[in-house]
């Protein structure tokens, strides 16, 4: 850690794989600078001109080695066919957690312990469409 200051857009799509009004902060390991103290500050300002501070730390681990996801199907019908999501052969020096993201949705599970998970998925923005079909 070198102490100098970075600024991350919490705006960015890019950057942030959660909603904007999501209570769970979410970003892409890739996008963020690959040091171990991040200290988030957050400043808010009334409409009067009041504001207030509060910062956290935030201690990162390395990251795991890379391994493989898969979704199987590949496609379904929305509301009835199970997908089931599974990462393989993921390492890493602490306890792997896992998130399952969808990017329209945001999350739809965050830190399971297994590297397996099972649900229905709701259909395209398209009335009409039921068709699902989903890449890992």
């Amino acid at each position: 850690v070198d102490g100098s200051p970075c600024n991350l857009d919490l705006q960015s799509r890019k950057i942030v794989l959660t909603r904007p009004n999501n209570p769970v902060l979410v970003l892409r390991g890739s996008e963020v600078p690959q040091s171990l103290l991040h200290t988030f500050t957050l400043t808010v300002t009334t409409p009067q001109g009041a504001t207030g501070i509060a910062s956290t730390d935030v201690v990162l681990s390395p990251g795991p080695s890379p391994g493989s996801c898969s979704v199987s199907p590949a496609s379904g019908l929305a509301y009835n066919t199970t997908f089931i999501f599974r990462c393989e052969s993921w390492t890493g020096g602490t306890k792997l957690l896992y998130a399952f993201l969808d990017e329209d949705l945001g999350i739809l599970r965050a830190a399971l312990p297994s590297s397996t998970f099972a649900t229905t998925l709701p259909g395209a923005a398209t009335p009409g469409v039921s068709q699902v079909v989903v890449n890992a």
